[in-house]
C-alpha cells in the first residue's frame, strides 16, 4: 500500500500531513477486554465495567486497500481511503470489543469527538 513501510514488527503509514506508526512498545491499536460486574443492594442493581486485559495488535497484513492488525486471536481491519486533505480510516472490529488508539498530533492541535460526554470539549492529553 502506498505510504506503508514495514520493518519486522514495526510499521509506519504516512501521508503528506500525518503519520501513523506502530512499535511493540507503543502499539497503534490495543484491544481492551472488559467484563461487566453486577452488584445488587436493596433492590438496586449497580453495573461496573472492569478492564480485564489489554492486547496489542502487533501483526500486520495487507489485503488490497485494507490493513489487518491482529494479535492473540483478535483482529481489526482498517480500510484506508485517500481523500483530498489526507486519508480516511474505516475500522471494522469484533463485536463486543473496545479499542484504544494512539494517534499522532502536532503541538497546537486540539482533539474533538470521542463519543458522548459531559465535560471539557478539547480532549487533548486525556485517556
Amino acid at each position: 500500500m502506498n505510504g506503508l513501510t514495514v520493518n519486522g514488527s514495526e510499521w509506519t503509514f504516512s501521508t503528506e500531513r500525518s503519520v501513523l506508526s506502530h512499535t511493540p512498545e507503543k502499539p497503534f491499536v490495543t484491544v481492551l477486554k472488559r467484563e461487566k460486574v453486577y452488584e445488587a443492594d436493596r433492590g438496586t442493581v449497580k453495573v461496573q465495567v472492569k478492564e480485564t486485559a489489554r492486547i496489542a495488535l502487533n501483526t500486520l497484513t495487507e489485503d488490497g486497500d485494507t490493513l489487518v492488525l491482529s494479535g492473540e486471536g483478535h483482529t481489526l481491519s482498517v480500510r484506508v481511503e485517500r481523500i483530498e486533505d489526507g486519508v480516511r480510516l474505516h475500522f471494522m472490529g469484533e463485536d463486543g470489543m473496545a479499542y484504544c488508539f494512539r494517534l499522532p498530533h502536532t503541538e497546537n492541535e486540539a482533539v474533538f469527538g470521542g463519543g458522548e460526554q459531559y465535560r471539557q470539549v478539547n480532549l487533548r492529553g486525556e485517556h
